[in-house]
């Protein structure tokens, strides 16, 4: 079983050089399968599909690269979603948790 939650972020504070000073709304739908082998499986999962969401315009010469704040809260706010202790637990160990 998967579980699909969509996340509406407001006024995200774009990092990068290219959107310097900028800000932009956007949502992003992270798809979370409850069957998945372990915890970190499921966080991997979450993370990839936060970095995909928060990727540099296609067209950009950062395509290459993400927006690491907005991913990491992008994880953050689906974590908080789930509210799964294992799943918090797991990302704490990442030393990518900023609270």
């Amino acid at each position: 079983m998967t579980r699909t939650l969509a996340l509406a972020l407001g006024a995200l504070m774009i990092t990068g050089a290219a959107h310097a000073g900028s800000s932009t709304k956007f949502e992003a739908a992270i798809t979370v399968d409850r069957n998945a082998v372990s915890s970190a499986a499921q966080l991997k999962s979450i993370e990839q599909q936060a970095i995909a969401a928060c990727r540099y315009e296609e067209t950009s010469v950062l395509a290459n690269m993400y927006d690491k704040a907005c991913a990491r809260d992008l994880v953050e706010q689906t974590l908080a979603q789930l509210n799964n202790a294992a799943l918090n637990q797991a990302y704490a160990e990442t030393n990518r948790a900023t609270s």
